[in-house]
C-alpha cells in the first residue's frame, strides 16, 4: 500500500512539472505572436488591406528650370533641362481637408474607412528682383489611392491649357516675370482608411501656414507626438472634430499626422497589446521562479514546509495569471482586465495557502508577495512609468526578505554549537549549583582519611547557564558580561558579585570572598 501511494505521488510531481513545463511554453509562443494567434487569414488579410489605404498627401514641389542651351525662356526638352529648388519671396498654403468617417466590420474586425474632400491653395510670388524664369510646379498623389476623382487645377481662378493631368501627379510649366503672383487652387476627393497625414515643404520658409481638417461623423481622432501640433481642437454639432494648424513663418521640421478612432472587435484589443504582453510573457517563467523561491524562504521562516506538489501548484496558479490578463483584456480595458485577473489569481493562492497550513499569517505573506509580483512588477509594464514601479517592487523584494532574514534564529559560533548547552533559568541555575556542590559527609571518624580539597571550577553565566572558563569575560553563548562573576575557593560555588562591594561572603557556604 504504502509503494503504491509512493509512486501516484511521484507521478503525480511528474505531471505537474510536465504541465508547468508545457504552460511556460505556451505562454512564450502565444504572447510573442498574438496576430498570428488570434487572427484567422482572413481577417489578417482585411486589416492588412484596410492599412495599405491610410492616405499619405505629399507636399507640392517647386523647380525653376534653366538650360545648358538655347534662349532664355525657351524650353528645351530631354536631359538638357536643369532643376533647381524655387525659392519665392512669398509663399502660402491653405488647406481644408474633410474627412467623412465610418466604422466598417469584416470577418469580425473592424476598421475605420473615410471619404476624403481635399483641397489644397498656394500663394506664391516670385522675387521682384529675381530673373525671367520657368517654373515646374508637381502635385503628387497619394500612390494608394483606388478612388480618384473631381480633381481640379486652377491658377488666378483658371485652369491653364498647359497643364499634365497623370494618374500620380499634376505637372505644370509656366514662365515666371520678376515679382509675378499667382494663386494655385487643387482639389480631388478618394477615400481611405485608419489615418491621415499632409506633408509640409521643408525646404522654404512658409508665410503663412493655415490647415484646417474635418472629422465628420465619428468623435475620438488623435494627433500623434511624431505630428506638427495643433493650435486649435474644436468639437462639431454632431460627432466629430475640428482641427486646426496655423504658423506664421513657418520652418517645417515635421510633418502633419491625424490617427482616426477605432472601434476595436476582440481580436484587436488583444493585439494592441502585443507589445506589452510579450514583455510580460518574456519575463513569466523568471518572476514564477523567484516568486517560488522567496515563497519558499518565508514559509520555512515561520516554521512551514509543504510539499514539492503544493508549491508546484502555487506556480501554476501564479502563472496562469499572464495568459488570463491577456485574453480577458480582449473584452474589457486593459487596467480592468488587469484588475480582474488580480483578484481571481489572488484569491486562489491565498485561499490554497489557508488550506495548505490553517494560519492567518501565511496567507498575508502570500498576499503581499503576490502584490509584490503581479501588481506591482507585472502590471507595471501596462502604465507610462513602467521603470519606476519594476525599481519600487525590486526594493520591496529585497525589503521583505531583509525582515525574514532579522526574524531568523540567532546563530551559535559553529566551533561551539555542540558544547553550549540549552538555557537555563535562574532558579534552576542555583538548584543546579546546589547539586554540584560537595555534600556533608556522615561517614564514621576512623573512615575519613583526609579532609576533601576544593573541588574543580565550575562557574556557570548566571543568563544562559553556560560554563564558564576563567579567562572568559563574556559568556560565549550569549554574550553576558562576566567579569563581575566570582568563585568560591571553598566550595567552588560561582556567584555574580558587584564591583563596588568590598567584602562579599560565599552564598553557598559562607566563606570570604
Amino acid at each position: 500500500m504504502k509503494t503504491t501511494k509512493s509512486r501516484w505521488h511521484n507521478a503525480f510531481i511528474g505531471v505537474l512539472l510536465f504541465g508547468l513545463a508545457s504552460l511556460v511554453l505556451v505562454v512564450l509562443v502565444v504572447v510573442n505572436s498574438l496576430e498570428e494567434q488570434i487572427y484567422t487569414e482572413d481577417q489578417q488579410e482585411f486589416l492588412d488591406y484596410a492599412r495599405g489605404r491610410a492616405i499619405t498627401q505629399a507636399p507640392v514641389t517647386t523647380n525653376f528650370l534653366s538650360y545648358a542651351s538655347g534662349a532664355p525662356g525657351v524650353m528645351v526638352a530631354g536631359a538638357d533641362a536643369e532643376t533647381q529648388p524655387a525659392n519665392f519671396s512669398v509663399w502660402e498654403n491653405h488647406v481644408q481637408a474633410t474627412l467623412k468617417a465610418r466604422f466598417e466590420e469584416q470577418e469580425r474586425v473592424s476598421v475605420t474607412l473615410y471619404d476624403l474632400d481635399f483641397e489644397s491653395e498656394y500663394h506664391l510670388q516670385h522675387s521682384p528682383t529675381g530673373l525671367t524664369t520657368t517654373l515646374e510646379l508637381i502635385f503628387p498623389f497619394p500612390a494608394n489611392l483606388e478612388t480618384l476623382n473631381d480633381v481640379h487645377f486652377e491658377v488666378d481662378g483658371e485652369e491653364p491649357l498647359d497643364v499634365q493631368y497623370t494618374p500620380q501627379q499634376i505637372r505644370w510649366l509656366t514662365t515666371l516675370n520678376p515679382g509675378a503672383e499667382h494663386d494655385i487652387r487643387i482639389r480631388y476627393r478618394a477615400d481611405g482608411a485608419s489615418s491621415f497625414s499632409y506633408g509640409l515643404s521643408q525646404n522654404r520658409r512658409t508665410n503663412q501656414l493655415d490647415v484646417v481638417i474635418v472629422i465628420e461623423g465619428l468623435a475620438g481622432s488623435e494627433v500623434p507626438q511624431h505630428s506638427l501640433p495643433t493650435t486649435a481642437i474644436a468639437p462639431l454639432s454632431s460627432p466629430g472634430e475640428t482641427f486646426t494648424w496655423r504658423y506664421d513663418n513657418l520652418v517645417a521640421n515635421r510633418d502633419i499626422y491625424l490617427t482616426l478612432p477605432q472601434q476595436l472587435s476582440f481580436a484587436q484589443r488583444v493585439a494592441s497589446l502585443q507589445d506589452d504582453f510579450a514583455i510580460l510573457g518574456t519575463m513569466a517563467p523568471l518572476l514564477m521562479l523567484l516568486f517560488l523561491g522567496t515563497l519558499i524562504i518565508v514559509f520555512r521562516s515561520e516554521g512551514q514546509s509543504l510539499e514539492l506538489p503544493g508549491y508546484l501548484l502555487m506556480g501554476f496558479g501564479f502563472l496562469l495569471f499572464y495568459p488570463l490578463l491577456t485574453f480577458l483584456s480582449g473584452f474589457v480595458g486593459g487596467l480592468v482586465a488587469a484588475l480582474v485577473a488580480f483578484v481571481v489569481v489572488g484569491v486562489l493562492l491565498v485561499g490554497f495557502s489557508w488550506l495548505m497550513t490553517g494560519r492567518r499569517n501565511m496567507m498575508w505573506w502570500m498576499a503581499w508577495l503576490l502584490f509584490i509580483f503581479l501588481g506591482v512588477i507585472s502590471l507595471g509594464i501596462l502604465l507610462p512609468f513602467r521603470s519606476l514601479l519594476w525599481v519600487t517592487g525590486g526594493v520591496m523584494l529585497v525589503g521583505t526578505l531583509m525582515v525574514v532574514y532579522a526574524k531568523r534564529p540567532s546563530p551559535l559560533t559553529p566551533s561551539l554549537v555542540d558544547e553550549a548547552p540549552p538555557p537555563t533559568a535562574p532558579a534552576e541555575l542555583e538548584v543546579k549549583a546546589a547539586e554540584e556542590s560537595p555534600q556533608p559527609s556522615y561517614k564514621p571518624a576512623d573512615m575519613v582519611v583526609s579532609s576533601p580539597s576544593p573541588p574543580a571550577a565550575h562557574v556557570h553565566c548566571p543568563q544562559c547557564g553556560r560554563e564558564q572558563a576563567d579567562d572568559y569575560a563574556f559568556c560565549p553563548g550569549c554574550g553576558y558580561d562576566g567579569r563581575f562573576l566570582r568563585q568560591c575557593a571553598h566550595c567552588g560555588h560561582g556567584q555574580v558579585v558587584s564591583g563596588n562591594v568590598t567584602v562579599v561572603y560565599c552564598v553557598h557556604c559562607g566563606q570570604s570572598l
